[in-house]
């Protein structure tokens, strides 16, 4: 079985590692498998188990959104794929003040698209917890919009931000 390899889908810069790209600071897309591999990977549209993951998206999102950090990083969120934060993931190392959330876990939330292009955010067991709006998301995946805010554990507020075609976001 071949590595796993990520890009930018903006400038493509590639990484052996799941992330962020640090000079356009998006998600890392993963690379196509090889011909061999995809033949023994599952369909996008067929469903998995509970243990392997969201079925991908096949539509365009709904609304591209990102959320605002309260020390004012931008993090944009998975138009496909998925996201993983929490304080070992890049995004978290790549601002100086993210040092300082100590009650989040260091896998703590997961985002990703359903099929109809849905943003979700699903706790992953967080010693702390995660809220949309102040309900706890447990149990099950949370359906995510722009205009709400998400706290990670009780020391990190974020603002969920609708981004434009250009992916700045609106009425900032």
């Amino acid at each position: 079985m071949a590595a796993m390899t990520w890009h930018c889908p903006r400038c493509g810069r590639a990484s052996k590692r799941e992330g962020m790209c640090p000079r356009c600071r998006l998600p890392y897309v993963p690379d196509s498998p090889p011909e061999s591999e995809a033949s023994a990977a599952p369909a996008a549209d067929e469903p998995q188990g509970p243990d392997e993951g969201p079925v991908r998206s096949t539509v365009a999102p709904n609304e591209r959104l990102a959320l605002r950090m309260p020390w004012q990083q931008l993090i944009n969120l998975p138009d496909e794929g998925e996201l993983v934060l929490g304080r070992s993931s890049p995004q978290f190392h790549a601002h100086p003040d993210a040092t300082a959330a100590h009650q989040v876990s260091r896998r703590h939330a997961r985002f990703y698209r359903d099929q109809q292009g849905e943003l979700y955010v699903e706790d992953l067991s967080s010693a702390n917890g995660t809220y949309i709006d102040g309900a706890a998301v447990e149990g099950a995946p949370s359906r995510l919009g722009s205009g709400q805010i998400l706290r990670l554990a009780q020391d990190v507020e974020c603002t969920v931000l609708r981004l434009n075609e250009f992916g700045e976001p609106e009425g900032d």
